[in-house]
């Protein structure tokens, strides 16, 4: 597992620091396959790698007649919470698939291993907590300093209103966004502009017209950019308040994602509410007054459902009319 975790992953600590070298795990699937996964999969991979290796349950030999045994030994410390136990299983899948590859064994035993039970995530955020959550971020706590966080909300809003999963938002550029001169008229709605992406996970593109506020809403980062005095093709920069090593980057998921986790308590909500929930509240409230439509850019019908949290009845009337000859007795 070290040997893996120090020579493959390339990842190595010299005292209180953490060494990266090159690292020859790649991707097996997606539009990246083939290319050495990225920086965020390495971290949660080495600090996967590192948990097992503190345990003395995984201490076997490659070569054990009783591997599979050793390995829900290993991992059954965790069947309790399913999430990282499937991650700590995915781990252990990249070594015994890079002993396979080296020669080592003959055959990976991670394909026996079942993946434990996850409980679908059915959490629709009331507009009332969404109101709250997003008042308390606007306040940035920075530096002991107050700061204006309304850039903060305003991305919470953009998430929300585009109902695509945080990081296809974080990833935009201005360059992606199209503002009409005029509205063009569709028939049953006004577009105010578009925005083009593709979907990271999938690569399907889409070009999703706004209406009026979601313009709006676009300006206004266009604007706070310029107030700011920033240059970036990014839509989503850290304002000039942070130091010299963020100011005017890339808005980063992982910082968001702290910021509204902290918010969320903050607003007496606990751990209730996750940031990626505001794409399934957009989606299902899209659903509910448009109906069928491409917005979460999915290619199977279960995967729109999935994202649909309430799903209005279905609407018929009847057209039947059947008469019947009554025989009145005398």
């Amino acid at each position: 597992m070290k040997k893996w975790r120090t020579e493959v992953l390339g990842h190595k600590i010299k005292g209180k620091s953490i060494v990266w070298s090159e690292c020859r795990v790649l991707s097996l699937r997606g539009p990246n396959k083939g290319a050495p996964i990225a920086k965020p999969t390495r971290v949660d991979y080495a600090s996967d790698a590192r948990q097992l290796e503190q345990s003395d349950d995984a201490k076997f030999p490659l070569s054990d007649p009783q591997i599979l045994r050793k390995i829900r030994k290993l991992l059954s410390p965790w069947l309790p919470m399913p999430t990282h136990y499937n991650g700590l299983k995915n781990t252990l899948n990249r070594v015994f698939l890079h002993a396979v590859q080296e020669g080592l064994i003959d055959r990976n035993p991670m394909i026996d291993i079942r993946k434990a039970a996850e409980e679908k995530r059915q959490v629709l955020i009331p507009d009332e907590a969404y109101r709250k959550i997003t008042e308390h971020l606007c306040v940035h706590r920075h530096n002991k300093r107050d700061m204006d966080g309304t850039w903060r909300a305003k991305i919470c809003d953009l998430i929300y209103m585009m109902s695509q999963q945080p990081i296809d938002v974080f990833n935009l550029k201005e360059s992606q966004g199209e503002l009409y001169d005029k509205p063009i008229d569709r028939g049953d709605y006004f577009a105010y502009g578009v925005i083009r992406f593709a979907r990271h996970k999938t690569k399907i593109g889409i070009e999703l017209e706004m209406n009026e506020d979601l313009a709006d809403l676009w300006k206004w980062f266009v604007e706070f950019k310029r107030k700011e005095a920033i240059i970036s093709e990014y839509l989503l920069v850290y304002p000039r308040y942070f130091d010299k090593r963020s100011r005017a980057q890339q808005v980063k998921h992982r910082t968001m994602q702290a910021a509204w986790r902290d918010a969320c308590k903050t607003a007496g909500y606990g751990g209730m509410y996750h940031l990626r929930d505001l794409r399934k509240k957009g989606l299902t409230e899209e659903f509910l007054s448009q109906g069928e439509n491409d917005k979460g850019g999915h290619e199977t019908q279960a995967m729109r459902n999935h994202y649909r949290l309430i799903k209005p009845p279905k609407r018929a009337r009847t057209t039947i009319r059947f008469e019947r000859e009554q025989n009145v007795s005398e």
